[in-house]
């Protein structure tokens, strides 16, 4: 019996050293993914809505970040770590709502609207009500699109659309160390879109 249970102890040792649930790594590289428009249209209020692709729920990603293809042969150094990614759950955090002011226009304005590129550009903003960073796509100013303002009120583009919270598995294989797994939320927004708002 002792033996039975010195030897289930042994096991229980060895899987720890082996599998380790720990922390968010401090290291886990960014992942390197460049969302590519698949949709625009005007919604009930006359905004175009930018819709792009989206991460897939499970991917492994090399020490840099980069997306490794499934079953394709990559070329590894002796100890780079791999990160398995893998989707626990996901919740929508906002509905067509308020995401953060548009960065490229910095204060407000009486004016009667404002100019936007065609082209969509991507934006780190913190996202309203969540203390959270989180990219957003949207046209940049520029010349091409224009959106209606009053005149009368103080106003500043902001971008709208959805947001969603994503938790994940993040298995983190090291050839020449302990394995790590801990989970982590990632913040994402979808069918992001510029509007007028007013003080």
């Amino acid at each position: 019996m002792k033996k039975r249970i010195a030897s289930l102890v042994l096991s229980l040792v060895m899987l720890f050293s082996i599998f380790s649930v720990v922390s968010a790594d401090a290291n886990e590289p960014e992942v390197k993914f460049e969302p590519q428009l698949v949709n625009e249209y005007y919604n009930n209020e006359g905004y175009l809505v930018s819709e792009f692709s989206d991460l897939p729920d499970n991917f492994v990603t090399d020490s840099e970040g980069n997306i490794l293809k499934e079953n394709a042969p990559t070329l590894r150094s002796g100890c780079a770590l791999r990160y398995s990614y893998k989707t626990i759950k996901t919740e929508k955090i906002k509905n067509n709502k308020f995401i953060s002011n548009h960065p490229g226009f910095k204060k407000w304005d009486k004016v009667n609207g404002y100019y936007f590129s065609t082209k969509n550009s991507n934006y780190s903003v913190g996202l309203s009500g969540f203390g959270v960073s989180v990219s957003a796509s949207v046209a940049a100013p520029g010349s091409g699109t224009f959106i209606s303002a009053s005149a009368k009120k103080w106003s500043r583009p902001a971008i709208y659309g959805d947001a969603y919270k994503t938790t994940k598995t993040v298995t983190v294989t090291n050839p020449c160390g302990a394995n790590k797994k801990y989970n982590k939320n990632y913040y994402t927004t979808k069918k992001t879109y510029n509007k007028a708002i007013y003080k």
